[in-house]
Order: C-alpha cells, then structure tokens, then sequence
C-alpha cells in the first residue's frame, strides 16, 4: 500500500500550501495527485509575513484533516510559519512538512527549522519529485483517524452523467430523461443540451435575462479579503456555523446544494458531501462551471444548470438539502421549498438568508425582502426547525472596517459570536431542520 492510500485510511481531506512568492511544481503536483486520488484537497498560495500565513489559517476548510506545506530556509517568516504551524495543530490539523534540500544559510534558520520538525506529525524531505517526497514517508507515521474517513467513497477523474440518470426528471414534465446524442431528452419530447459536461435542465417559464445576470456577476468576482476583511470575515464564521450543524449528524447520504454560486457548500464543507451522491446546481451555465473548476473533490459531485423552482429530480432523493442565499432571488420562494421538500425523503435541510429587515437591501437582484418572522413563517410551512441561528449581531454597520484595528478586531469577534444567540438582529438567518412529509 503507497503513502496516499495508506493517509486515505486516516484523512480525506487536505490542504496544499505553497510559497506565493516561489511557486514550485512539487505543491501542484501534489494538490492534482490527492485529487485524482479522491481527495477532497484544497490550495493555496501563501505569502511569508504572520498577516498571510494567519489568513491561510483562518481559509483552511473546516473538515481539513491533512496539512502539506512546500518548505525551504527563507521561504516563510521564521515566527509567522511556526505560530501558523501552531495554530493548525491546536486545530487538530495534521501537517505535513515538504522540505527542499537547501541549505540554511544562518543558525536562526536552523533553529526555526528544528522547532518546526517538532510541531509537525511527519517531514518529507526531497520535495524535487513526488516519488521521492511520498516513497520517503515513514508508515508508521499516520494521522489520527478522521471522522470522514469511514464513510468515504473515493473516486477518480469526473462524476459521468451515467450514475445519475435515472434521477433525473425532465423539469417540464417530470418525465424521466435518457441520453440521445449531446442531450437529454424525455417521454413527451423535451431537450435539454448537455454543455461541456454539464446538464442543463431549466424550465421553459424561466425568463432570468441570463446574459444580463452573468455580466452583473461574474464567476469568481466574491468579496475579496484585501477590500472586504470584514464580509469576508463574516462568511468565514458562516461556513464554520453550518460545518459545526453538520457534524451534529452523521454523514449524509445524499446531498443537495441548491444555488451553488461560483463556490458551493462542497467546496468549502467536506462533511456536507453525501456518501453515495452529491449535487450542486445554479441557474446560470457559469456559475457552475466556475464551481467545478474551483471543486475540492471534483470526483465526488455533479454540477448541473437548474433553477431551485423546478428541481430536475424524482422524488425523494436526498437526505441534506442546503440552500443558501438564494430564496430572497426568488418571485415564488415558496415553489423552490415546495421543490425542496419534494426531492427530499423527510430529509435534513439548512437554508439561510440575509435578514434585510435589519440591514437594508443589499443587492438590487433581491426580488424579497426577508426579515426574521417573515423567514420564519415561510420555512416553517415546509419545516419542521431544530434550530435557528444568527451570523453577525448588526450592531456596528461598517462592517469591513473592523478588521483594520485591534479594537475593531476584537469587537467584531463578539458581534459574531453574539450573532448566533440574537439571529433576530443578526445579517444572516441560518435555519436547521426536517421537511414534513
């Protein structure tokens, strides 16, 4: 057994970083060998100051088990990489040091180094090559078994559209769907094009002026962390409330992401990827395609084009529905429940939404207007609700300036952590629950 099967026992997901400033083909190489080995492997270029490398620790996915770090003399800070190496570790991350044979050229790099390979679970030393790097790794030298790890179902190279096809549903008729050609086709006559890969399943009511939308919002045009330390902040607290949620629960069997975006729940949550199928689906073609090519375990999801009114599914299909920010975008949000709780066997849903009752309308596309007991009073028709939490107490509205200072810093930790006991006046409702039969 090599040393990727042999971590794939123990760990199924993992982060690959790099030196942004000498980017090397070893951590890319390694960040597409997890990947086709199933994987889910996220990466990231690292610059060497404490404020980079504490930012690559506040990025790293919730469900990460496994850190790699590509590690020569000079590359990092000395102090900045030992508290990241630190902080990973109290985490419970295990992380794995990539070293390159040069040499230290001081004795304060010596000893960073020495302080280093003891933070660490294992070093790998030779990061020239990957057969030289993973043969060179002691067997012994395992991760602690992660709670992932059982239930994972490895897979190589794309999902093909085979597996799922007789889930589908022709999302005009509800006829099942078979392949003919570069398109899908039911009983009654409706095509659906298959674009690079990917399904597209939309009704014919759907009248969204997709041109307009996709120019309005790019794929990948998020709040960066440089502009926006603030929102960017506050969705980080927002993956690590749904990732807490789902490890209340065993591993789902099989998922949903309604309204994937440009990103998705699987990309930033591994333990919200169903054991035996995961989906992720937005209305437009580029937002998909920018989510699989952004996926961390693109062998372990299918991306389709579908709108959350008419979901192209038979009945009672998955066990986690997630919908996040998509309902307020909706002229009939009670349809796209309706459709939900249809593709769902009395499964598990989480659904969020911007509480604008309290901050305001926040983009121009937000056909709704949700407050608090509004939300409520919706999900509650289709939902039986466990839970319903809060993301940021509204209480300061220059979001993004509270980063900038260590007082600032400081009261927007407590604004989070305040937010989740006051959802009422939080920025963002997160509800957890069951639908109703």
């Amino acid at each position: 057994m090599d040393a990727i099967a042999r971590l794939m026992t123990r760990a199924v997901s993992a982060g690959v970083i790099e030196p942004r400033e000498r980017p090397q083909h070893f951590a890319r190489g390694l960040h597409e060998l997890l990947q086709k080995r199933g994987m889910a492997v996220y990466f990231s270029s690292v610059g060497a100051s404490h404020v980079d490398l504490a930012q690559a620790v506040r990025e790293t996915p919730p469900d990460t088990a496994v850190i790699f770090i590509q590690y020569a003399p000079a590359w990092f800070g000395v102090l900045p990489l030992i508290v990241a190496v630190l902080r990973w570790r109290l985490a419970g991350r295990w992380v794995v040091l990539c070293r390159t044979r040069a040499p230290f050229d001081r004795p304060k790099q010596r000893l960073a180094y020495e302080v280093l390979r003891r933070l660490v679970g294992v070093e790998l030393v030779g990061t020239e090559s990957l057969e030289e790097a993973l043969g060179s790794w002691p067997p012994e030298r395992l991760p602690p078994a992660h709670r992932l790890a059982a239930g994972w179902r490895a897979e190589r190279g794309p999902a093909p559209l085979a597996e799922i096809l007789d889930l589908l549903r022709c999302p005009r008729c509800r006829a099942a769907l078979a392949m003919e050609g570069p398109e899908l086709v039911c009983s009654e006559g409706h095509r659906h094009p298959v674009v690079d890969g990917i399904p597209v399943l939309l009704p014919e009511r759907v009248d969204l002026e997709l041109d307009r939308h996709a120019a309005e919002h790019p794929a990948g045009d998020a709040y960066d962390a440089a502009s926006h330390p603030g929102w960017h902040e506050l969705g980080f607290h927002k993956r690590d409330l749904v990732a807490r949620l789902l490890r209340r629960a065993p591993v789902p069997r099989a998922s949903i992401d309604v309204g994937c975006g440009d990103w998705g729940l699987h990309h930033g949550i591994a333990g919200s990827i169903g054991r035996d199928l995961a989906v992720a689906g937005d209305i437009s073609l580029d937002l998909v395609r920018h989510a699989r090519g952004a996926s961390t375990a693109p062998g372990r999801i299918h991306y389709l084009v579908f709108s959350a009114e008419a979901l192209p599914f038979r009945e009672g299909v998955f066990d986690l529905t997630y919908c996040s920010e998509v309902l307020e975008h909706l002229s009939r949000p009670e349809e796209a429940l309706a459709e939900m709780r249809r593709t769902s066997d009395a499964g598990r849903a989480i659904l969020t939404i911007p509480n604008e009752a309290v901050t305001g309308k926040l983009e121009k596309d937000h056909v709704q207007t949700f407050g608090y007991e509004a939300f409520q009073a919706l999900v509650r028709r289709y939902l039986a609700v466990r839970r319903t939490l809060g993301v940021y107490l509204f209480v300061e509205q220059d979001i993004d300036a509270l980063p900038r200072t260590l007082w600032g810093r400081l009261r927007m930790a407590l604004y989070l952590r305040a937010g989740r006991f006051f959802p009422a006046r939080s920025v963002n409702v997160i509800v957890d629950g069951r639908f109703r039969s």
